[in-house]
C-alpha cells in the first residue's frame, strides 16, 4: 500500500493526455466576476495545485485541445469546499460541486467530483474557481469520457483495499489488547481508528457512502475535526510510550504540554474558525514530531522496557515517522516553505499515518507476544515462590507440631523414669516401671523416625514370603497382654503374600497395638483374615476390630493425619504417627487402610495384594 500511495504521488505530478496546460491566478478579494478573472495574468504549474491556507479564491485556468467526443474531468480531492467550472465554448453552462454544496446536476459524485463537458472543433479554456476553509489543493485529470467509469472504478477499490489494510492491522492490535490489555495498545488503538476514520474521509469513501445520509457540511466538519485530533491522539500515544522508557523529564513535559494545547485546536474548530485551526495543526505537526524524537534520545530504558521493545527500535521508528515528512515534501516539491507545507498536508498525513501505522502495528504486535510471554514467565515464578513459601511454611508448622508432640508424649514417660529412680522400696517393681517408660519413648522414637523416612522416601521395598496370620499371632506375643485377648480367625487354605515383611509389620503392629491399648481391657480383640478382591486383583483382607475403650470413638475424619490423638487417649503415650504411618505404607505396599466401624465396635480394614502389581 505504501509503494501504491507513492506512485499515486508521482502521478499527481505529471500533465494528463488531455491537458494542454494549467495556470492559476489568484483574487484576494473573493469577489472577482468570471470575465474579471479571465482578464487576468495567470501563472504556470504542473500536477497538483497546492495554494495553502487562504480566504482568498483561486483561479485555475485548464487549457483543452480540441477533441471529437466529449472530455471528463476527475478533480481530487473530496474535501474541497465549493468548485465552479466554466466551460468558455458554453457562456451558459456552470459546473458547480463541493463537500459543503449539494451535489450539482452536471457533475458526477465519485471517489472526488467528475464532470463531463462537450468535444469542441478546437483548442479550448476552463475556467474553475477554487474557495476552500481547508487547504486550497486541486489535482486535475482529464480523460475521454468513456474511460471515466473505469478510472472511477479503480479509484473505488484502491480505496477499499487502503481501508482494508488499515482495518486488518486494527484488528490484529485489538485482539492483542483483548489478551493484555495495556495503556500503550490502548493509546495506540484510539489513534489508529481517528486515522482510519481521517483515511477513508480523505479518499473519499465516507462521502461516497454517506453522501446520501448525510448533509455535506457535516460531512466536511468530520473530516476536518478528523485532522485536528491526529496531533492530540498521536501525541498521547508517544507520552504513553516514551513514559515507560524513562524519558527526560522537561522534555515529556513540554509534550504533554503541547498535547493539551493541541486539544484547544479542536474547540477552535468547533467554534467555526475551521481554517485557522487546520493551518495551527499542520504547523505544530512537525514542531511535536522533532519534540518527540528528541524525548526518545533522552530515554534511559530499565533492562525489562528494553526485553519487550529495545530502545534502538522505538529511535528507528521515530526516525521513520520524520523521514516521512520530509520525503513527502522534498519528493512532491523540493521546497520546504511554510506555503508548501501547509498545501501538501493531506499527503503528507497521509504518508506519516500509514508508514507509523505499519511499522508500529508490527512493533507493537510483537512488543504484546514478549509482554505475554513475560507475564507467563512471572506468573510461572511468581507460582514457584509460592509454593516455595507454603513449603516452609508447612515444614516449619510440621516441626513446631512435631516439637510440641514430643515434648508433650515424652513427658510422661521420663516422670514415670524420675519416680521409679526416686522411689525406695520394691527395686524389681520400680526397674519395671522405668523399662516400660524407656520403652514407651523408644516406641515415640521409633516412629518418629520411620515417619521421617516415609516422608523423604528413602523406604526400600524388599520382596518376603509372608504367612499374615503366622505373623498376627507372632505380633500379638510381642504386645503385652494381647496375647490372651486376640481372637484370630482365618478362613481355610489361605495363600501366602509376597511383599515387604519389615513395612507390612509396621502396619501389623500399629493396628494391633492400638486396638490392645485403646479399647476395653475385658474384652477381646478379633482379628480376621480372609480372600478378598479388589480392582480386579486377589489379595487379603485383614480386619482389626475391638470395643472403645475409656479413649472413645476416634474422629473418622482425622485419625489418619499427623498426630492426631483423640482426647480420651491423650492421657497413654504416644506420638499420634501410628495410623498415619499404616495408612501411608499400605498405599506404598499396594494395598488400602480404611476405617469401617460397626455400632459396637472400632474396626480397621487392611487388603494387601497376594504379590506387588
Amino acid at each position: 500500500m505504501l509503494f501504491w500511495l507513492i506512485f499515486g504521488f508521482a502521478q499527481a505530478s505529471e500533465k494528463g493526455p488531455l491537458l494542454l496546460g494549467t495556470a492559476y491566478w489568484k483574487d484576494s478579494t473573493g469577489q472577482a466576476t468570471l470575465a474579471q478573472a479571465q482578464e487576468q495574468k495567470y501563472t504556470p504549474y504542473t500536477g497538483n495545485f497546492s495554494g495553502g491556507y487562504t480566504d482568498a479564491v483561486h483561479w485555475l485556468r485548464v487549457n483543452l485541445p480540441a477533441s471529437e467526443t466529449p472530455t471528463a474531468l476527475r478533480l481530487t480531492p473530496t474535501w474541497v469546499d465549493e468548485i465552479t467550472l466554466y466551460d468558455s465554448a458554453s457562456q451558459t453552462t456552470v459546473y458547480r460541486a463541493g463537500d459543503r454544496h449539494p451535489e450539482g446536476t452536471n457533475a458526477q459524485h465519485v471517489m472526488g467530483y467528475a464532470f463531463v463537458v462537450p468535444a469542441a472543433s478546437a483548442p479550448r479554456n476552463l475556467w474553475i474557481r477554487l474557495r476552500s476553509t481547508s487547504s486550497h489543493q486541486l489535482l486535475i485529470k482529464a480523460m475521454p469520457s468513456d474511460q471515466l467509469p473505469a478510472a472511477n472504478t479503480r479509484a473505488i477499490v484502491w480505496a477499499a483495499l487502503y481501508a482494508a489494510v488499515l482495518i486488518l492491522m486494527l484488528m490484529a492490535l485489538f485482539s492483542a489488547w483483548l489478551v493484555q490489555p495495556e495503556p500503550v495498545l490502548r493509546a495506540y488503538l484510539v489513534r489508529h481508528t481517528n486515522y482510519i476514520l481521517y483515511g477513508v474521509s480523505y479518499l473519499g469513501l465516507t462521502e461516497l457512502l454517506l453522501y446520501d445520509l448525510i448533509p455535506p457540511g457535516l460531512l466536511d466538519q468530520g473530516f476536518s475535526l478528523f485532522v485536528v485530533l491526529t496531533l492530540p491522539l498521536g501525541l498521547w500515544f508517544d507520552i504513553t510510550l516514551l513514559k515507560t522508557y524513562n524519558p527526560n523529564p522537561l522534555l515529556l513535559k513540554a509534550i504533554k504540554i503541547l498535547a493539551w494545547a493541541s486539544l484547544g485546536l479542536v474547540a477552535l474548530l468547533l467554534t467555526g474558525h475551521a481554517r485557522l485551526a487546520l493551518q495551527l495543526t499542520v504547523q505544530s505537526m512537525l514542531l511535536a514530531t522533532l519534540l518527540v524524537f528528541a524525548t526518545a534520545w533522552s530515554t534511559q530504558p530499565e533492562p525489562l522496557v528494553e526485553r519487550l521493545m529495545p530502545k534502538r527500535i522505538m529511535l528507528a521508528y521515530y526516525v521513520l515517522i520524520l523521514s516521512s515528512l520530509l520525503i513527502g515534501l522534498l519528493g512532491l516539491t523540493g521546497l520546504l516553505g511554510w506555503r508548501v507545507l501547509e498545501g501538501l498536508t493531506p499527503y503528507l498525513l497521509t504518508l506519516h499515518g500509514l508508514v507509523s501505522g505499519l511499522v508500529m502495528t508490527i512493533i507493537l504486535f510483537v512488543r504484546g507476544q514478549r509482554q505475554r510471554q513475560l507475564n507467563l514467565n512471572m506468573s510461572w515464578q511468581l507460582q514457584k515462590a509460592q509454593q516455595t513459601v507454603d513449603m516452609e511454611q508447612r515444614r516449619r508448622d510440621e516441626q513446631s507440631q512435631f516439637l510440641h508432640m514430643l515434648m508433650h508424649e515424652l513427658k510422661t514417660p521420663l516422670s514415670v523414669v524420675s519416680l521409679a529412680l526416686g522411689m525406695r522400696g520394691n527395686r524389681e517393681e520400680n526397674l519395671h516401671l522405668a523399662s516400660r517408660a524407656v520403652l514407651d519413648m523408644k516406641a515415640i522414637i521409633d516412629r518418629c523416625i520411620e515417619a521421617d523416612q516415609l516422608g523423604q522416601l528413602t523406604l526400600h521395598r524388599h520382596q518376603n514370603i509372608v504367612d499374615a496370620p503366622l505373623l498376627i499371632q507372632s505380633l500379638a506375643n510381642a504386645i503385652p497382654k494381647l496375647a490372651l485377648r486376640l481372637q484370630l480367625h482365618q478362613a481355610a487354605d489361605l495363600p501366602v503374600l509376597q511383599t515387604d515383611r519389615q513395612l507390612f509389620q509396621i502396619v501389623l503392629t500399629n493396628l494391633l497395638d492400638n486396638a490392645s491399648r485403646y479399647s476395653d481391657p475385658v474384652t477381646p480383640i478379633v482379628a480376621t483374615v480372609t480372600l478378598a478382591e479388589s480392582k480386579g486383583h486377589m489379595g487379603l483382607h485383614i480386619c482389626v476390630s475391638n470395643t472403645p475403650g475409656l479413649a472413645g470413638w476416634p474422629d473418622a475424619e482425622q485419625l489418619f493425619k499427623k498426630y492426631y490423638r483423640a482426647s480420651g487417649a491423650k492421657t497413654d503415650s504416644g506420638s499420634g504417627l501410628g495410623l498415619f504411618l499404616s495408612h501411608q505404607l499400605a498405599h506404598t505396599l499396594g494395598g488400602t487402610l480404611d476405617y469401617s466401624p460397626s455400632p459396637q465396635r472400632v474396626e480397621f480394614a487392611l487388603w494387601m495384594p497376594l504379590s506387588p502389581a
